[in-house]
């Protein structure tokens, strides 16, 4: 890993290139947005420089949502998606239906650990690995199976005892 010296009002410091540029400009970019974020309480720095961000509306489109709306708008964001999942679990619950069940937790779980990856990622808790945040990241392919998903929770929650032959399922 390369570095490259930039002055700083504080001093002389090492600001990386090439491998770690992304993870140091998303940290970088989330404490710009500081509490309020930059739509709020405006931007705290006029160098254009600072808010480059290569990968911002894919990947690490959680650190646009800290640095336009700050802390708060990262806890919004993480509450809204816990909402989300604790619903799931409730049409998981409520279907009586073990295949129903056990495709509702399914979905739960790869949704969750999906914006797990993404934000620990992003935050710098995980190592970087590509993977897009469910509903808010661009990409073609990610929104469709995450909507196909939701799509077949909305149908369980829809149908929960639905049954395809004339006998339940019994262990």
């Amino acid at each position: 890993m390369t570095y490259r010296r930039v002055v700083h009002t504080t001093g002389w410091s090492e600001l990386p290139k090439g491998d770690g540029y992304h993870l140091y400009q998303s940290k970088q970019m989330l404490a710009l947005g500081g509490v309020w974020g930059s739509e709020i309480a405006g931007m705290p720095v006029d160098d254009p420089a600072a808010y480059h961000l290569p990968a911002g509306r894919t990947d690490f489109i959680f650190c646009l949502v800290g640095e336009r709306f700050g802390m708060m708008g990262c806890l919004f964001t993480v509450l809204v998606f816990a909402a989300l999942y604790i619903r799931g679990l409730q049409i998981a619950t409520a279907t009586r239906e073990p295949f129903g069940r056990l495709v509702a937790v399914g979905i739960v779980t790869l949704l969750a650990s999906q914006t797990i990856i993404n934000t620990g990622m992003t935050v710098g808790l995980m190592p970087i690995t590509g993977m897009t945040l469910p509903l808010m990241s661009y990409g073609g392919t990610s929104m469709l199976s995450t909507c196909l998903a939701l799509g077949l929770l909305i149908n369980i929650c829809m149908h929960p005892g639905y049954e395809m032959n004339a006998e339940p399922f019994r262990f």
